[in-house]
């Protein structure tokens, strides 16, 4: 398979999980809870929290919004996956710098984080290593 083609593809599959993800935060509070657990997080579900959940499931579905955009067309769309590569290091770089605060606002231990890093971290390395191997592609 060539690259493009497989770059394509973990984009869509990227958009496909930001999609459900970010239309379950953003619409339903019983999803934002099964979410925040999966993630590893513990607080008390204030109507500021609920909230502030919901602002990230638009951002998560606007990510799958523009990963789809970036997957039609890799090469001409390079833009994009170099704002998702940057995003995925500013989150794990993030994470880490500043874990006493996640740890103790949202209840997350260090183990959770380490999972969590790793699940960006690849996402992020899987397009950025095929970006790299595409980037001397022409658009179609």
């Amino acid at each position: 398979m060539k690259p493009v083609k497989l770059l394509s593809i973990c984009l869509y599959l990227m958009a496909v999980f930001h999609l459900i993800v970010g239309a379950g935060l953003t619409l339903s509070p019983t999803f934002q809870q099964f979410a925040v657990h999966v993630y590893g997080c513990h607080f008390d579900w204030t109507v500021k929290d609920v909230y502030l959940v919901r602002v990230l499931g638009a951002f998560a579905f606007t990510f799958g919004v523009m990963a789809i955009a970036a997957a039609r067309d890799p090469i001409r769309n390079r833009a994009i996956i170099l704002g998702f590569i940057v995003l995925f290091i500013v989150r794990d770089v993030s994470r880490h710098v500043y874990f006493s605060e996640l740890s103790q606002g949202f209840g997350l231990d260090a183990t959770t984080n380490l999972i969590t890093t790793f699940f960006f971290a690849i996402q992020g390395g899987v397009i950025a290593v095929l970006a790299w191997i595409t980037r001397k592609e022409k658009t179609a």
